[in-house]
Parts: structure tokens; C-alpha cells; sequence
């Protein structure tokens, strides 16, 4: 399956204004679990406000204004609050088939713009966003901004050399906890996958670096059983996926194999380069906690000129590989909580180094 280079000339242009407030469209769980918690610890609780179909539950940080006619920003109670503009960061956080629609209305304004992964569950609908004249929109993905990876990212670009030298790439991200009953459900391919993809595009650009194009050889998804005692919900996308594929690039093609699942019982999350031998030249552990990696990846934004190891036209096209990838997916058997689905796979993906 070929796909688009991920090497895009069109890099967003940064705003010259300093970040002043935050505005957040969507109140579900990444509000909850990650973006409020890294706002309270940035300073930003009361320069912040939340727009939603509903406020949040419980207590939180900021000021609520509900959306017009469920689709529409409500843009002059925003401009009358000087939410609006080059000195206001917007995070689109809603149900991923709503991020395009949300942050083309403030890209208008001429706010910066920061969307939550999956940018769109459309790619053909996220490259509207590329022809867009605000050049100051962003696709976020807090995993590349964990501490062991930026520094894994900054080996690579310091020593070239050690990137010539991988002869293969392989992670794993095992989730204890499946889809609790009530929560809303989207295929781990482009939620969860995602991350790991991400950090091997990211790595695979470095400064001088030629084009490359990610190719997938292989993909099967699994979805878990229901848990025991109100655990996990039946799944009704694929929880558990395996991708193996390639990344074409003219020194020769680079093999790689991810493996993630849900409602595995325990937690271990890594991505490791290896050589010829099968040393393993650069790693990643990616359990640092998520909410520190949010707050980590806010104040690369909140900078004049945000610095960011990717750029909105690459996360478009690793979301338009994945997308390509899912459609010929093969299905593999549900497996019970606290299990793993086989997928045929050999033991070094799941052994610790």
C-alpha cells in the first residue's frame, strides 16, 4: 500500500504574538484527564475557557459557554471576551469526526489552532486545512512529547549516522483497562497505533534527511470480550492491533512491527531502533504520565514559534496511512480481558530488553 510522502513542503508559519488565553472546544475525557490537569499546571486556569455541548462534570478550571446549534462556536460571547485571535491557542478535543469542521471556524479568527488526535477521521476533509491561509494550525500527539522520546528524537538529529544504522523498528503499548461501559469507542488503529507511527515519522525526518513512504504488509485488529463485574464494555472496534510494514526510503526499505492492546492486565509501552544484530541503537519508554507530556507538548505552543518534531501536513499523512491501512485490516478472534490476542506474533515483541 503506498501512500503519500510524509515529507511535506507546506510547514505551518508560527504566530509573532505570545499566547495570552486558552480555549478548548470539548469537554469528554482528554479534557478531563489531560488538557485541564496540564492548563492548572501551566497557570492558565483563569485564562481559559471551555466550549461544549455540556460543561464537564465536577468541578473544573475555567469558563463554560455552550455551542450554537451544536456545530457552531459561539464566536461573539468569545469575541467579546478576547478569546479570539493570534494571542488565543484553541484545542479542538471533540469526537474526532467534528475536529475539522471546529477548528476551520477558528482558523477564521486567526487563532492558533491545536487538534487532538486523530486530526479527522476524513483525511481527504483534514487536507482542507493545508489550503487554509492561517498557517498557525497544529496536530498534537502528547506521546511524541514524552521525555524519553524528544530526547531519542534529539540523538537522532545530533548523530545522523545512527539512524543509517537500523535495520529494524518495533513498539509495544499494552493498556491495562478496555473500553469502560458508557464510553465512547474508536479503533485503536488510529487512536492508540497512531502514537507509535507518529514517533517513527517523526524520527525519520531529520535534517537533511530524503523523502520517505510508509507501506503496511500486514494488519489485523481484535476486539475484547466483556469484563467481568462491569469492566469493559463489548468492544465494537478493534481494541488489540498488529501493523507490520515498511518505510520506503532510497538507503532501503526499513522494517517495522507495532503491537497494542486494551484490556491486556498490565501496562508496557515502548519503541525501540535496532541494528543489523538486533542491538537496539535508540529507544523510548512511553510511560511517562500523559498528563506531564500534555503540559510538555502546551508549552512548545504557548512559544511565539512552536517547536514541534512534526508538522501538520506529516500527522495528516501518517492518519491517511493508518486510514489506507485499516480499510484492509483482517479480523482476528475477541479474546477475554486481562488476555492477548496471538496474531501469530514471535516472543522478542513482547519481551523486555
Amino acid at each position: 500500500m503506498n501512500t503519500r510522502s510524509l515529507v511535506h513542503p507546506l510547514v505551518p508559519a508560527a504566530s509573532a504574538a505570545p499566547i495570552r488565553r486558552v480555549g478548548v472546544v470539548g469537554t469528554g475525557e482528554a479534557f478531563q484527564r489531560l488538557i485541564a490537569p496540564a492548563l492548572v499546571r501551566l497557570g492558565f486556569q483563569d485564562r481559559l475557557v471551555v466550549c461544549g455541548l455540556g460543561p464537564p462534570p465536577g468541578d473544573f478550571p475555567g469558563e463554560f459557554l455552550p455551542v450554537v446549534d451544536r456545530s457552531r462556536l459561539p464566536l461573539p460571547a468569545l469575541t467579546d471576551r478576547g478569546f479570539l485571535g493570534p494571542e488565543t491557542l484553541w484545542i479542538v478535543a471533540t469526537s474526532p469526526e467534528w475536529h475539522v469542521p471546529y477548528a476551520l471556524q477558528l482558523a477564521d479568527t486567526g487563532a492558533r489552532v491545536a487538534i487532538e488526535k486523530p486530526v479527522a477521521l476524513d483525511f481527504r476533509e483534514a487536507r482542507r486545512l493545508l489550503a487554509h491561509p492561517n498557517r498557525d494550525i497544529h496536530a498534537l500527539d502528547h506521546k511524541v512529547f514524552n521525555k524519553e522520546v524528544l530526547r531519542m528524537l534529539e540523538g537522532f538529529r545530533a548523530h545522523p549516522d545512527r539512524l543509517d544504522a537500523v535495520r529494524h523498528v518495533e513498539g509495544l503499548f499494552l493498556e491495562p483497562e478496555g473500553f469502560a461501559p458508557g464510553r465512547g469507542q474508536l479503533d485503536t488503529l488510529l487512536d492508540v497505533t497512531l502514537h507509535l507511527v507518529q514517533i517513527l515519522a517523526a524520527a525519520l525526518r531529520v535534517p537533511g534527511a530524503p523523502p520517505f513512504r510508509l507501506v503496511a504488509d500486514h494488519v489485523a485488529g481484535a476486539r475484547h470480550l466483556p469484563g467481568p463485574g462491569q469492566r469493559a464494555a463489548a468492544a465494537t472496534v478493534p481494541t488489540a492491533t498488529l501493523l507490520r510494514g515498511r518505510a520506503l526510503r532510497t538507503q532501503g526499505d526499513l522494517p517495522f512491527r507495532f503491537f497494542q492492546v486494551k484490556a491486556a492486565g498490565c501496562s508496557e509501552k515502548w519503541i525501540r531502533f535496532r541494528d543489523a544484530d538486533g542491538e537496539v541503537i535508540a529507544g523510548a519508554r512511553l510511560e511517562e504520565p500523559s498528563a506531564a507530556a500534555y503540559a510538555r507538548m502546551l508549552e512548545r505552543l504557548f512559544r511565539p514559534a512552536p517547536d514541534f518534531p512534526y508538522t501538520l501536513a506529516e500527522a495528516i499523512g501518517v492518519g491517511e496511512y493508518l486510514e489506507a491501512a485499516r480499510a484492509r485490516a483482517v479480523r482476528a478472534a475477541d479474546y477475554p480481558v486481562g488476555r492477548r490476542p496471538e496474531f501469530g506474533l514471535a516472543a522478542p515483541i513482547l519481551a523486555a530488553a
